[in-house]
């Protein structure tokens, strides 16, 4: 008989297992499920903030690039102007018959690394003296990049064929004799890589600290035009980015769709609506956050 009690009594065990299983799962419930959300709010709000703090230090970034980019291209125009107001080029109006200027031009760009070439053009757009005597009597048409929209700095232009774009600065050779007029036109062709080395240089001084970034040139509607990064970064020549027209925000943006932090800034008064983007992936952005999830 007590064996049968025995058995009688052993189904209620598991019944009391279950209850001990459910309590214990609901005491974990009640401290994990808590710690988990709270982790996962914790790791969105540093990442929040690394947004916000690296974003701000890219804007730092692209205008330190934007303004040393306005410095070569300011400094580049300032010399062709002192050139352009050399007392030799009077001899624009005898279509430089003693080849002084022809030989000015030679001179100038032996000094110059980014100088791809220079000429003079008379009142009427002939070339009367260049550094490559094969433009000569020819118009701005027959200048590698084509004639161009006539704007103080132009390009980069890119001709089929040519090895490298390039920029057109112009600018006018006044008239000693008469205020207000001018003799003709100074042109300068410059290497455009030559020009944005101060960005590949700041890229490396970058890279020295730990920050790999794209630094872009953009266009005035947003269109990359030149730069320098990685070789697998998400833009290319001729792509545009979105929300990238030139602006002056204080505060970096995420590009979702290419997966990047940005900050950007313009080049200033004067010069064209270019404007830098320096950039960095989000996922190396937010690595912070998520060491510390870890």
């Amino acid at each position: 008989m007590a064996s049968t009690g025995a058995a009688a009594g052993a189904p209620a065990r598991p019944r009391v297992f279950s209850l001990r299983a459910k309590l214990v799962l609901l005491a974990a419930g009640l401290v994990l499920v808590p710690a988990a959300v709270y982790g996962v709010i914790s790791l969105s709000s540093s990442r929040a903030a690394l947004t916000q703090v690296i974003g701000r230090q890219l804007v730092e970034e692209a205008r330190s690039g934007a303004d040393r980019l306005a410095g070569v291209l300011r400094s580049d125009h300032e010399r062709l102007r002192a050139l352009a107001a050399q007392d030799v080029m009077r001899e624009i109006r005898i279509a430089d018959l003693d080849k002084r200027i022809a030989a000015l031009l030679v001179a100038v760009q032996r000094g110059c690394e980014a100088c791809a070439g220079l000429a003079v053009l008379d009142a009427g757009g002939r070339i009367v003296a260049a550094s490559h005597p094969g433009w000569l009597g020819k118009t701005a048409d027959a200048l590698p990049g084509g004639a161009g929209a006539g704007g103080v700095i132009e390009g980069p232009l890119r001709n089929a064929g040519e090895p490298a774009a390039l920029l057109r600065f112009t600018v006018p050779v006044p008239d000693p004799d008469k205020a207000d007029a001018s003799l003709g036109w100074l042109m300068a062709l410059m290497d455009w890589d030559r020009e944005l080395a101060v960005l590949a240089h700041e890229r490396e001084s970058l890279l020295s600290v730990g920050l790999d970034v794209e630094v872009l040139v953009l266009d005035g509607g947003g269109v990359m035009i030149g730069g320098t990064g990685r070789a697998a970064g998400p833009w290319r020549l001729g792509d545009r980015l979105a929300g990238s027209e030139p602006t002056d925000a204080v505060e970096g943006r995420v590009d979702e769709a290419a997966g990047m932090l940005l900050g950007q800034a313009r080049l200033g008064p004067g010069l064209p609506r270019w404007s830098i983007v320096v950039a960095t992936p989000l996922a190396e952005a937010h690595a912070p956050a998520r060491r510390m999830a870890q």
